[in-house]
């Protein structure tokens, strides 16, 4: 806040506060002074995530009807896993902030504006050591899970889920949207490809990233030879300096993060009070 106030551009990790209030004076703050934000949803970078959101927004899919998406890793499976920061409600929010807030501004940045959830959240391990190998064990107030159901604005139905303790998965970061002439499926732990089905079709095409989508060619000349995780954060840091330049708008903004944060808390809610929340109640 004391950046802005000075009129300094802002960049941010995710998810860009700890409550929806903070997210909001910040939002408000640096619209009121004009300076350029960004935060750090680097997934969004990738130029085979480009290449869906091309394909949705040219009619490949047809009229999307539903997403189906989930976040899951488990380096927090283990029961005796110690307590951390992110076990801390006052400095996280759980699964649901950590992973979850990734898949959530994927949804918006695919399919569009949600406007209303019910959900479910859930702490299974509700003790963990205070340090590792620690026979003090500390509580835990964050969720270790949460689903949900998403109804968006364009009428397309979803499904959200996100774990930290769900075995085997290391970044799974995926999702499936459905139109009515097709399906497109994605994977984080295959960051470089899509599968496409196109209606009378017997199953998936797969689609390979290569130099021909903005961003590939900065790092391989060749489709399959692939790109890694810390490429997709210097195509955002990279979006960030094109921004500071006057040059470019791409890259998610205090106000997107703000949004993401508001559907975060309709979550939330909805999981407390057991019904449908509609966002614009948040």
């Amino acid at each position: 806040m004391a950046a802005i106030a000075a009129g300094k551009p802002v960049y941010c990790k995710k998810p860009l506060a700890v409550s929806l209030q903070q997210a909001s004076a910040m939002q408000l703050a640096a619209k009121a002074a004009g300076v350029v934000t960004r935060v750090g949803y680097n997934y969004q970078h990738n130029p085979i995530i480009g290449l869906a959101r091309d394909l949705i927004r040219n009619g490949e899919l047809g009229e999307t009807i539903s997403f189906q998406g989930e976040f899951s890793e488990d380096f927090m499976a283990d029961p005796n896993s110690p307590w951390s920061w992110r076990c801390e409600a006052e400095h996280a929010g759980g699964a649901l902030a950590d992973l979850g807030s990734h898949l959530l501004a994927m949804a918006r940045y695919l399919v569009g504006d949600v406007e209303a959830v019910c959900a479910a959240t859930q702490t299974v391990h509700r003790q963990r050591p205070a340090t590792a190998g620690s026979p003090e064990q500390r509580s835990i107030a964050v969720d270790d899970q949460a689903h949900a159901l998403l109804r968006f604005a364009n009428g397309a139905r979803g499904t959200f889920s996100s774990s930290w303790l769900k075995h085997g998965y290391k970044n799974h970061l995926s999702f499936e949207i459905s139109g009515t002439r097709g399906t497109l499926a994605f994977d984080q732990e295959r960051l470089n490809e899509l599968r496409l089905c196109r209606a009378g079709q017997d199953g998936f095409q797969r689609l390979l990233a290569g130099p021909n989508l903005p961003g590939y060619a900065a790092f391989s000349p060749a489709p399959g030879h692939q790109l890694g995780y810390n490429e997709l954060k210097t195509l955002q840091v990279h979006a960030l300096i094109m921004a500071l330049a006057g040059q470019g708008q791409d890259g998610t903004d205090f106000e997107e993060a703000w949004e993401v944060e508001r559907l975060a808390a309709a979550i939330r809610l909805a999981a407390r009070e057991q019904r449908w929340v509609n966002i614009r109640e948040v």
